[in-house]
């Protein structure tokens, strides 16, 4: 499980000494455009993942041998053993066309004819069925960025009872950076339960309550930073 990250220096819209702490179930990241939620998690899978080798000049090759020297922009603490798997449905979704990836041509071709929401839906229920059939790499956290986008109101229903089946379940750590309200509330209006009512705001830098973080962004800019 990941416990935190702490900034060493100041690295794009993050200052030296800023912190954040990730807990055991559902990690909900969420702010403005700009705040930080992608180069968080973009972080995060830098201090897990490989490249493929020397001629990797995929995305996550080019990422990863940007932040070689990670170790001075951030410190991670983490329990020992962890593992993650990790998705960016932005920027490695299928209907990137720029590489044709093979292990990827389904999805791909299906992404060719699809909705930007229908590609991202076929990438989620992939992602997840190979968290769910994970027998052997013992993941213990799982990362999505942005995984609604382009979702509608009822996918993003099953979205929030997919993370948290994930995270009871499956018993793994969950990092999802989200813009929807539905799955930043995190309930669902047909069920008493609510699955999480906390998110990492990285605009005020804290753990706050999600409905006081949805209220302040329907607020000007002006007066919320009153």
């Amino acid at each position: 499980m990941i416990k935190s990250i702490t900034f060493r220096k100041d690295f794009r819209c993050f200052a030296k000494g800023d912190t954040f702490e990730f807990k055991p179930g559902v990690n909900v990241i969420v702010g403005d455009q700009g705040s930080g939620k992608s180069t968080l998690i973009e972080l995060i899978r830098v201090c897990f993942e490989a490249t493929k080798g020397d001629n990797d000049s995929s995305w996550r090759g080019r990422t990863l041998e940007n932040h070689k020297d990670i170790g001075k922009v951030i410190t991670l603490e983490d329990e020992e053993n962890t593992s993650i798997i990790a998705i960016d449905f932005e920027r490695e979704s299928v209907r990137d066309m720029s590489q044709m990836l093979y292990d990827q041509m389904d999805m791909q071709m299906f992404g060719m004819k699809a909705s930007h929401g229908q590609s991202n839906l076929a990438m989620l229920n992939k992602f997840l069925k190979r968290v769910v059939d994970d027998k052997e790499s013992k993941i213990t956290t799982v990362i999505m960025d942005e995984p609604d986008a382009a979702l509608s109101p009822r996918s993003c229903y099953l979205l929030i009872g997919a993370i948290h089946k994930l995270a009871t379940k499956y018993n793994k750590q969950v990092i999802v950076s989200a813009h929807n309200p539905i799955v930043i509330e995190g309930k669902h209006p047909l069920m008493k339960d609510i699955f999480w009512n906390e998110v990492l705001d990285l605009e005020m830098k804290r753990w706050q309550k999600s409905n006081i973080f949805l209220p302040l962004q329907a607020a000007p800019i002006a007066q919320k930073e009153k």
